[in-house]
């Protein structure tokens, strides 16, 4: 067996020899990697930055500051939440009074509806009996003359 090539009944799979080549040092990787630098790395070094400087001075102040300090978080940290509460309630609000409309409107349409498909029906029923005739009729002369010549 090729050891360059595992190999199968139907199929043929060459190996690879080596890993994929190094994407050259094209200007643009050079810029790709630039802007990762400025607009990835950067921000999120500082950010980072930034919330270990607060951790620190909201641990260095007296009580009364973190008291003060996680009030003013657990405030911000629920306006969102209230902002789609109302959101929420509003939508649903909405859809309720949309829903009572609906409803009042309905019995109305929906008695039209009824009442053409009562008469789709009635038209459908009549169409069929019209077709229906002719073949009953053969079927009782049949069985009426079955009946004379069977005596």
């Amino acid at each position: 067996m090729d050891m360059d090539a595992v190999s199968c009944i139907y199929a043929k799979i060459e190996l690879m020899q080596s890993l994929p080549p190094v994407p050259d040092e094209h200007h643009t990787f050079r810029r790709h990697r630039r802007q990762f630098l400025w607009q990835i790395l950067l921000p999120v070094v500082m950010a980072s930055v930034l919330i270990l400087v607060a951790a620190v001075f909201t641990g260095r102040s007296n009580t009364g500051q973190v008291r003060l300090w996680a009030d003013i978080s657990i405030i911000w940290l629920l306006i969102p939440l209230m902002l789609l509460g109302v959101f929420v309630f509003i939508l649903l609000a909405g859809l309720i009074y949309l829903l009572s409309r609906l409803l009042k409107a309905t019995p109305k349409h929906a008695s039209r509806i009824q009442k053409f498909f009562w008469q789709v029906n009635q038209e459908a029923r009549r169409a069929t009996n019209l077709i229906i005739k002719p073949v009953m009729m053969l079927k009782r002369v049949a069985a009426l003359l079955k009946s004379i010549f069977k005596r």
